[in-house]
């Protein structure tokens, strides 16, 4: 609680104001003093009023939980009349009007984290989901990089020789070289008898060589030679470098999810005997839809069966198709058709 009374005094008076504002107090929270009032439980709230006259002031009454304002000086009411013997407690006064918020203080430091707890177990695997369907697929990568060109393969061997060419037409016949020198005559020999004939004389010196004569007109082209031998083939180039990887494709929608619980694979097979034709169907479970299936020949004469298809009949069955082929066995023998079917609840 906090007194209605503001009084201005100086400290000669304070007492006397002192002595007031108890009787005030008294009055105000034991309005049947019963018991006597602590007064070390009493202050006062002192304000100084001017800077010339520290002396005067505002001074008012407060609980001893209530602190004194900024600028107020407090001061324990027992100071004033001296610490005397406690009087009796006065009846508890009837509970004041509860007084005006006080303004809100200023929010707190923010405390440290606290210590990280243990990690949790790991909860148990759930089932595998469907598989969902094939993603797109993805863009073509760019065209790698045309690889270095191979070694040129080895020189192929020399064809052989054509024929000759037609003999060319001869020349025409160049000038006669001029006429060598005469050899001077030998002396007149005595006439005698007749003698036998004399030696012939020693033949001239042979004239200078004439000039060659022109070339003759070029000879007709022979035929062409057979083509040669194709050369060995040049080893491989190197590989060329690995195009860029290309985009990956967009992800494929999420596979619808199921219970695992009603997995199942089922299968029927058709009868053992050697009939050319067969078709055999498996259906699931009523209320499972088929997810996937297959189907597989055997027996003694499985070896000249063709497994035609395999595919899905419904969405709730599997169908597979085999026919003998004579091209690849004997026919005569018995084989038998099964077909497999998965299938899963799809039910929410």
């Amino acid at each position: 609680m906090t007194s209605n009374v503001i009084l201005t005094c100086g400290r000669s008076r304070l007492l006397a104001a002192g002595v007031a504002l108890t009787a005030l107090a008294v009055v105000a929270v034991n309005p049947a003093p019963s018991h006597a009032l602590d007064i070390n439980k009493i202050f006062l709230c002192k304000k100084k009023r001017k800077a010339t006259n520290p002396e005067a002031g505002e001074i008012r009454f407060v609980r001893a939980q209530i602190p004194c304002k900024k600028g107020e000086a407090r001061i324990r009411l027992a100071e004033i009349f001296g610490s005397g013997p406690t009087g009796p407690r006065g009846v508890k006064g009837a509970t004041g009007a509860t007084g005006a918020t006080g303004d809100t203080g200023d929010t707190g430091a923010t405390g440290d984290n606290g210590t990280k707890g243990a990690t949790g177990a790991d909860g148990v695997q759930g089932p595998t989901g469907a598989t969902g369907d094939q993603g797109n697929t993805g863009a073509t990568g760019d065209q790698g990089k045309i690889g270095p060109t191979g070694a040129s393969g080895d020189q192929g061997g020399t064809g052989p020789t054509g024929a000759t060419g037609n003999q060319g037409g001869t020349g025409p016949t160049g000038a006669t070289g001029d006429q060598g020198l005469e050899g001077p005559t030998g002396p007149t020999g005595a006439t005698g008898d007749q003698g036998n004939t004399g030696p012939t004389g020693a033949t001239g010196n042979q004239g200078g060589t004439g000039p060659t004569g022109a070339t003759g007109d070029q000879g007709l082209q022979g035929p062409t030679g057979p083509t040669g031998a194709t050369g060995d083939q040049g080893g491989t180039g190197p590989t060329g470098s690995t195009g860029d990887q290309g985009l990956t494709g967009p992800k494929g929608a999420t596979g619808a999810s199921f219970n695992g619980a009603s997995y199942e694979l089922l299968s029927e097979s058709s009868s053992s005997n050697s009939n050319a034709n067969r078709t055999q169907t498996k259906n699931c479970t009523t209320g499972n839809t088929a997810l996937g299936g297959g189907a597989q020949v055997t027996g003694a004469g499985s070896g000249a069966v063709v497994l035609e298809a395999t595919f899905p009949s419904s969405a709730q069955a599997w169908r597979g198709i085999a026919k003998e082929d004579s091209s690849l066995g004997d026919t005569s023998k018995d084989w038998v058709l099964t077909v497999y079917v998965i299938c899963v609840d799809l039910s929410p």
